[in-house]
């Protein structure tokens, strides 16, 4: 399956014109022949959570023009949104658009940071889906989550085979964005694919260094810290599905420790 990783500075709180950013990069990923579009968290908005909570609407307006052109060009995409959720309520939400224009995928972020005041602002979500995508399973998650392997373990349990972090990461600890990637593609021998942002708010400088990791931890594309970049990559899954059968880690893990054992 190939990819096309969109590393990218959002327009502040301008839904409508990061879908004009989002609909080339659809056109990019076509000519390139990616199966799957990956956007950063929040793209539609960039990281201003009060605010763009009060835009969700906005933001949720633009999914139907957006899966119109995934339809038009037969290019699934995937990447968060403050969206709403519930009566009044609003959650950072993935979404992924199938290449016929449906919703394939929506996971709402499961972690979230009291240091950003997310729980003040968001609803957790409490699943962990995945989807059937161009001959293999794929799972999502967001920023945050990255350093919670539980999650990622869920769904490689449910079958995934590739792990989309779309992320809003800052510079200030881009070393643990970089470690943790390699190490969730290690544990869980699956492909990788780590998109972050680039640029500034007025309170956070964004380190970039999007990434894809193959199944044993080696990093076959990186972005540079500051540039806004597209990462193209053919995730070669019958090497992940060789690895997983004559190395297989998963079979022996010891799972009495899940129930306490020991204690």
């Amino acid at each position: 399956m190939k990819i096309l990783a969109a590393q990218f500075d959002p327009v502040h709180l301008d839904p409508e014109a990061n879908l004009a950013r989002a609909v080339s990069l659809i056109g990019k990923a076509s000519e390139a022949g990616a199966a799957l579009l990956v956007l950063p968290e929040t793209w539609s908005t960039g990281y201003d959570l009060a605010a763009a909570r009060e835009l969700r609407d906005r933001s949720a307006a633009i999914i139907e023009p957006l899966a119109q052109e995934a339809r038009r060009h037969g290019v699934a995409v995937v990447g968060s949104m403050v969206l709403p959720d519930g009566a009044d309520g609003a959650a950072n939400a993935a979404v992924l658009i199938c290449p016929d224009g449906s919703i394939g995928l929506r996971y709402a972020k499961s972690h979230l940071i009291d240091v950003y005041r997310e729980k003040e602002i968001f609803r957790a979500g409490r699943t962990t889906p995945t989807v059937e995508l161009a001959g293999t399973r794929l799972g999502v998650a967001i920023c945050y989550d990255l350093r919670f392997p539980e999650l990622f373990r869920a769904l490689v349990e449910d079958g995934a085979e590739v792990l989309v972090v779309v992320a809003e990461w800052p510079a200030e600890r881009i070393g643990h964005w970089e470690l943790l990637l390699r190490a969730r593609a290690v544990e869980n021998q699956a492909w990788v694919v780590g998109v972050n942002r680039v640029g500034s708010d007025r309170s956070t400088t964004y380190g970039g260094r999007s990434q894809i990791v193959d199944p044993w931890g080696t990093v076959v594309a990186s972005a540079p810290p500051d540039v806004e970049t597209e990462l193209v990559v053919e995730l070669d899954l019958d090497r992940l599905r060789t690895l997983r059968n004559d190395f297989p880690v998963l079979r022996d893990r010891w799972l009495g420790i899940s129930e306490g054992a020991g204690r």
